[in-house]
């Protein structure tokens, strides 16, 4: 996959901090995989929050229905 050169600021202490564990040359690697994981994080709270939602108009709908007491068809 073709890559894109950026230009991030950060902390001086968050920078401190990553130096800890990834050297220099690591760093494009480690701020990748830190960013796709935070993206699934966030799309999987989105998609907790839409179902939530859907849920949420699904118990409504059927509180609506709560006092109907058949289809209106006959069993014969």
């Amino acid at each position: 996959m073709r890559k894109k050169k950026m230009s991030i600021v950060i902390s001086p202490h968050l920078l401190e901090e990553m130096s800890n564990y990834v050297r220099k040359r690591g760093r494009s690697k480690f701020i990748e995989q830190a960013l796709k994981n935070e993206l699934k994080r966030l799309k999987k709270q989105q998609l907790i929050q839409a179902y939530s939602e859907s849920a949420k108009e699904a118990r409504e709908e059927n509180q609506f229905f709560e006092g109907v007491s058949g289809d209106g068809l006959s069993k014969a």
